[in-house]
C-alpha cells in the first residue's frame, strides 16, 4: 500500500514538473517573438532616422512682403522684438538668425532700418491712440511711477492704472537726474505724449482731474514728485 501511494506521488510530481517546463518554455517563446519584434521596430526607426539625416534640408524661403505689403505677421515680430528691447537696426537680423537656425529657413527682401522705424512708430502710435480713448472713458485714474538704473543710466517707468481694472505702460525714459522736479516733468511729458496723439489741448487737465492715487517707492524724490503733481 505504501509503495503505491509513493507511485502515484512521483506521478502527480513528474505531471507537475511537465506542465511548468511546458508553460515556461511558451513564456520563453513568447518573450523572444516580443524581442524580434521590438528589435525590428528599432531597427525601422533607426533607418528612417539616418535617412532622415542624410537627406538635405529643404530650403524654406521667408519673404517679409506679400503683394507688395510687409506682412503682418512680421509687422508684430518687429514690435515684440522691440518691446524687448532689440536695437531697430538688429530687428531683422535677430528675425533672420531665428529663422535660420531654428526652421533651417531663409529670408529674402529685407527691411531697411528706415522701414523698422517706421513700423515701431505707427505702432507706438495706435497705442498710444489707444491709451488715451482708455483714459478718457474712465472715471479714475492711478499713476504708478518706477525708477531705476539699467547700465548706470537712471530710467523712470510710468503706467496709467485704471478704474476699470486695466493698467497700461507709457513706456521708458532716461533721466539726467532723479530729482522731484525730474520726475514729475517726465510724468507731464508722458501725458502730452497722449494728448499729442489725438490732437486734444485739454486731454492732461481732464485726465489729472480724474486722477485718483500715485504709487511710487518711499524714495525722496518720489514723494516730492508726487507732491508736486497733487499741487
Amino acid at each position: 500500500m505504501q509503495i503505491k501511494d509513493e507511485l502515484q506521488i512521483k506521478r502527480k510530481l513528474r505531471k507537475r514538473i511537465s506542465y511548468y517546463k511546458r508553460r515556461d518554455e511558451k513564456f520563453d517563446f513568447a518573450v523572444c517573438l516580443d524581442c524580434e519584434k521590438r528589435k525590428n521596430q528599432i531597427a525601422v526607426l533607426k533607418a528612417e532616422v539616418a535617412k532622415k539625416i542624410s537627406e538635405p534640408h529643404k530650403q524654406i524661403l521667408v519673404n517679409f512682403f506679400n503683394d507688395g505689403e510687409i506682412q503682418e505677421n512680421v509687422q508684430m515680430a518687429i514690435l515684440e522684438l522691440t518691446a524687448l528691447d532689440v536695437a531697430t537696426c538688429k530687428v531683422c537680423d535677430v528675425i533672420e538668425v531665428d529663422a535660420r537656425q531654428i526652421f533651417h529657413a531663409h529670408c529674402t527682401n529685407k527691411l531697411s532700418r528706415k522701414t523698422v522705424q517706421n513700423i515701431v512708430d505707427a505702432g507706438q502710435y495706435i497705442a498710444k491712440t489707444f491709451i488715451n480713448k482708455e483714459v478718457l472713458e474712465n472715471d479714475s485714474l492711478g499713476i504708478a511711477k518706477d525708477g531705476t538704473t539699467r547700465q548706470k543710466i537712471k530710467t523712470q517707468e510710468t503706467n496709467v492704472l485704471l478704474s476699470n481694472g486695466k493698467h497700461y505702460s507709457l513706456g521708458f525714459s532716461s533721466l539726467a537726474s532723479e530729482t522731484g522736479e525730474a520726475i514729475e516733468n517726465d510724468v507731464e511729458a508722458k501725458l502730452d505724449e497722449l494728448a499729442a496723439v489725438a490732437g486734444e489741448s485739454d486731454f492732461k487737465a481732464k485726465a489729472l482731474q480724474t486722477l485718483a492715487f500715485l504709487i511710487s517707492d518711499r524714495a525722496a524724490n518720489e514723494k516730492k514728485s508726487n507732491k508736486i503733481i497733487n499741487e
